[in-house]
């Protein structure tokens, strides 16, 4: 990069201005970068049926995006600047769409009632279908085959009911990966993470037994150690219900719209999750905080003991994400209520 003396002068140390310490450059961009590039391919249908009363439209299509713009290789530190981004993966995402809808009318009384009802539904998934990462380890962005939203996390199932049960099921494998600011080791009411089958005991080719360890293996997705998927952040699953009726110049519409397949895990901090797991000191309390809690008057607790800073960073207790606190984001909401009624021209 060429840059005048002149030019970097007076813009760094402007006159009157006070002696500047140090300047840096922006970080450079690829020599090589370009536009993403897509195609997308659609195919469907529309049915309207028994006269107009029913109508659907169905669509299923594939949408492959080529030279996604993100972080490429990953660079030695040597190198002195942030890692440029270049067109270095490519996408594809799949998806359908349906909706069914339903009219008609009828006499109530010697007066037309109309009604209807339509329904949709939709569904995608976006796949990484190249990217330069043979080793598929979770240190880079994508890699080949990664669904788009993927929640990795460790499995919990139960908290210890005893002091005596932390410290046998702690003496065969060893959780201290996932306790960090755990202060006299692990105790009745924290949480147990489950040591999934990584070993082949039995020369099957499957793994029929844990390691010992609670780990994340190579950091692979050939070997993640005791992680696996527990869901996806993206609400890919979307539908909706529209309901209506007309009568004596009255009308009544009704939507409900929802998502399915979302999830979310809590980063750590996050006061109005955590609450004082996060730090002690943390004034936002929930007035049923403690009914949640575990204590030995109430074992069977969705939190665990009280302690503090277990969340309060992603090597804590609470901070290394976990199937028991992934929090299930789908939801089905009455979102519009419309009544009307028509004045009559006469």
């Amino acid at each position: 990069r060429t840059i005048s003396i002149k030019d970097f002068a007076a813009f760094y140390f402007k006159e009157g201005a006070s002696m500047g310490k140090y300047t840096q450059i922006s970080s450079p961009n690829s020599p090589s970068l370009t536009w993403e590039t897509s195609n997308q391919y659609n195919v469907g249908f529309d049915l309207s049926m028994l006269g107009n009363r029913l109508e659907a439209t169905i669509e299923g299509y594939i949408r492959d995006t080529k030279d996604m713009l993100t972080t490429g290789k990953a660079l030695p530190s040597i190198y002195g600047a942030t890692e440029p981004k270049t067109n270095s993966a490519d996408l594809r995402t799949s998806g359908f769409e349906i909706s069914i809808g339903w009219r008609d009318q009828f006499d109530i009384a010697g007066l037309p009632f109309g009604y209807n009802i339509k329904g949709t539904l939709s569904e995608y998934k976006s796949v990484i279908t190249k990217f330069d990462n043979p080793n598929k380890t979770f240190a880079m962005a994508y890699y080949e085959g990664m669904e788009i939203g993927e929640i990795w996390g460790f499995e919990v199932n139960d908290l210890f009911a005893t002091d005596e049960e932390a410290l046998e099921y702690t003496s065969r494998v060893d959780q201290s990966y996932c306790g960090a600011n755990l202060k006299g080791g692990w105790m009745a009411g924290d949480l147990k993470y489950e040591d999934l089958p990584t070993v082949d005991t039995d020369g099957d080719g499957i793994p029929d037994a844990g390691d010992g360890e609670i780990s994340v293996g190579s950091n692979t997705v050939d070997n993640p150690g005791d992680r696996k998927i527990l869901g996806n952040y993206l609400p890919s699953l979307q539908y909706g219900i529209n309901i209506g009726f007309d009568i004596a110049g009255f009308d009544v519409s009704a939507f409900f719209q929802g998502t399915g397949n979302h999830h979310w895990y809590s980063a750590p901090l996050f006061f109005g999750f955590w609450g004082p797991y996060s730090y002690a000191y943390n004034s936002f309390i929930p007035k049923n905080f403690m009914d949640n809690v575990w204590s030995e008057e109430n074992p069977d607790a969705y939190f665990p003991r009280p302690r503090s800073n277990q969340a309060s960073n992603s090597t804590a207790q609470l901070g290394r994400i976990n199937s028991r606190y992934l929090q299930n984001l789908r939801y089905l909401r009455f979102k519009n209520l419309t009544v009307g009624y028509t004045v009559p021209q006469t």
